[in-house]
């Protein structure tokens, strides 16, 4: 079964790139689009062990421990400035 989670997203993160070079959207919203999809993800592959949204091709034999901690680890690194996308667009956004 083919999963298209991780090309919803990543359709979802190039399209907002794409609105913000076209200066279609402002850059606090654009803040706020990365980090809430940023954030969406990066939760995902921390709370439900996801590890196919960070991988392109995922295969259950590359993954060993210290790939699985090193995909958690960043996760939460991502999911951090995620949040501090959502902060400072909100910030900019009620300016």
């Amino acid at each position: 079964m083919i999963n298209l989670e991780k090309y919803v997203y990543a359709v979802m993160l190039t399209s907002s790139i794409f609105l913000k070079v076209t200066s279609t959207i402002s850059l606090s919203l654009f803040l706020l689009l990365f980090g809430i999809v940023a954030g969406i993800v990066a939760g995902r592959v921390f709370l439900f062990h996801k590890y196919d949204l960070f991988l392109p091709v995922f295969k259950v034999n590359i993954l060993n421990e210290n790939g699985k901690l090193i995909i958690l680890c960043t996760s939460v690194l991502v999911y951090l400035i995620a949040l501090s996308f959502i902060a400072i667009g909100s910030w900019l956004f009620f300016q």
